[in-house]
């Protein structure tokens, strides 16, 4: 079984680092692979990257701009988009905003 790709984003390292041990820690053996800024990330995103873990802000650049640069690259990755608890408001009204985003399914 191929061993799955995961990228973290953040422009915080001891969230992304503590982020990275604790998947590590409940999944086990698959590779994951810290990011300090969008740039770095999207030169290393394949089609073989299944989910990214991605901060709503990294170096004053948009987590929504970055996903849909990661859609553009493959669709068929997963985004995780998270935020710190002051920055929950503005992150919904720019996700709201969003068009051809699926960020939630239902169970049907």
């Amino acid at each position: 079984m191929e061993k799955i790709n995961l990228f973290i984003v953040a422009d915080n390292a001891l969230v992304a680092n503590g982020l990275k041990h604790y998947l590590r820690n409940q999944f086990g053996d698959i590779n994951i692979f810290n990011f300090y800024d969008s740039r770095s990330c999207l030169k290393k995103i394949k089609k073989d990257t299944q989910v990214v873990v991605l901060d709503n802000v990294i170096h004053g650049r948009s987590g929504v701009e970055t996903m849909r640069s990661i859609k553009t690259i493959n669709p068929e990755t997963e985004v995780i988009m998270h935020t710190s608890g002051e920055e929950v408001a503005s992150f919904l009204r720019i996700l709201y905003k969003g068009k051809n985003y699926q960020f939630g399914q239902n169970a049907n």
